[in-house]
């Protein structure tokens, strides 16, 4: 059974497929040691309880980096 949400975030729509992120997240993911993911998963140990919840109920291993890039200044 396929679990997709539908979740607005400022200016967009994005869709999650709740099942193909666990999925995802459930392999062995290679990590990179740059910067981004070193300082995601050092990040990771101090995240709220709040926000682990978040990313759990979206499928989300909150422990493991995927893609990390930066993604420059927010728009106004």
């Amino acid at each position: 059974m396929t679990r997709v949400l539908n979740i607005n975030l400022m200016k967009w729509m994005v869709e999650v497929d709740i099942n193909k992120t666990k999925n995802f997240y459930s392999k062995d993911i290679e990590f990179c040691d740059c910067l981004y993911c070193e300082n995601y998963m050092e990040a990771s140990k101090h995240v709220d309880s709040s926000v682990l919840e978040i990313f759990v109920a979206l499928g989300i291993a909150p422990s493991k980096p995927s893609h990390l890039s930066e993604f420059g200044e927010m728009e106004k």
